[in-house]
């Protein structure tokens, strides 16, 4: 993956370390950044709450801040956030966030001034895991699979074949990236939209096989020197992370409003388990796109 222009000094609140406190005992704890002497990169996911209850022992709440910030034994995990913790460590990142473990989860004052710093969060991640086919925490990262999901399917055509042209041809499918990732249950949320969209990179761990995504490329198991154009259909990201500087050029203007248009549509069609997260769930983007076009005209309420 692309490196990427990012804010080296920002940091969220809270982040999870997962440095071995104890090698008799696998824990992780939760951290104030503000006692961090540093900016260290961090690794967010992107999951699932799903309809399955999540224990109260791994959400942050106010009156455990104290007992998470002193450990958090890993078994008592979900599958998704202990795979997730196993993935960063091999990435040699020390420092994890997960929202459920972010915000305190009953102070409203709390979920409003970490609510509205999603957009940084997520913008100056080092990388976004994905538990893209995922419906819940408790399914984990990892699928089994056979071997076959991830060999390229190559055609050795002769000459005189009535349409094909001679040699190696790899088959693929075109639908595949919309199959695996766009109609996954991850994607089924709001929210993940907009965390997707402001990640700089991705790594989803989808049903057959992982995919990548920075903003120059697109990547997968079976092609990890990058996705074929034809089959690459899905330009958003990349026209997200791409978008220039404000200017009065028409041209770049007429892109926003596609660009806006196409993130409304797909946006309008994802779940909220609250209602009154609909313009919440989405103002990162538009925050990033104002930005970037402040001659456009004014962000209102969705329009």
């Amino acid at each position: 993956m692309h490196d990427t222009d990012q804010d080296m000094q920002f940091l969220p609140t809270r982040l999870i370390d997962i440095s071995i406190i104890d090698r008799d005992l696998d824990a992780v704890r939760l951290i104030d950044t503000g006692t961090l002497a540093f900016a260290p990169k961090y690794i967010t996911l992107s999951h699932c709450w799903g309809a399955v209850e999540v224990p109260m022992a791994i959400q942050l709440m106010r009156q455990n801040i104290s007992a998470l910030e002193r450990q958090i034994l890993v078994n008592v995990l979900p599958q998704t956030f202990r795979d997730m913790i196993l993935i960063s460590r091999s990435l040699q990142t020390q420092y994890i966030w997960i929202d459920s473990l972010y915000i305190v989860q009953d102070d409203k004052e709390d979920w409003k001034t970490e609510a509205a710093k999603m957009w940084q969060i997520y913008s100056n991640a080092y990388v976004n895991i994905a538990a893209t086919s995922s419906s819940n925490s408790s399914q984990g990262l990892f699928r089994q699979r056979g071997t076959l999901a991830t060999n390229p399917c190559i055609a050795d055509v002769r000459e005189g074949h009535p349409f094909m042209p001679a040699g190696n041809n790899h088959c693929y499918d075109d639908a595949e990236w919309t199959n695996q990732i766009g109609r996954a249950s991850l994607n089924k949320r709001a929210w993940v939209q907009q965390e997707w969209l402001l990640s700089d990179r991705v790594i989803h761990f989808a049903r057959d096989q992982v995919f990548w995504e920075c903003q120059r490329m697109k990547a997968s198991e079976r092609y990890p020197n990058g996705i074929p154009s034809r089959y690459d259909t899905d330009v958003a990201k990349l026209s997200l992370g791409s978008v220039n500087d404000g200017s009065d050029n028409e041209s770049p203007k007429r892109r926003l409003l596609e660009l806006w248009s196409s993130v409304v549509g797909e946006y309008s069609t994802r779940a909220l388990s609250h209602i009154s997260d609909k313009l919440i769930a989405i103002s990162a983007v538009a925050r990033i796109l104002s930005r970037k076009y402040p001659n456009a005209g004014i962000y209102v309420a969705g329009i």
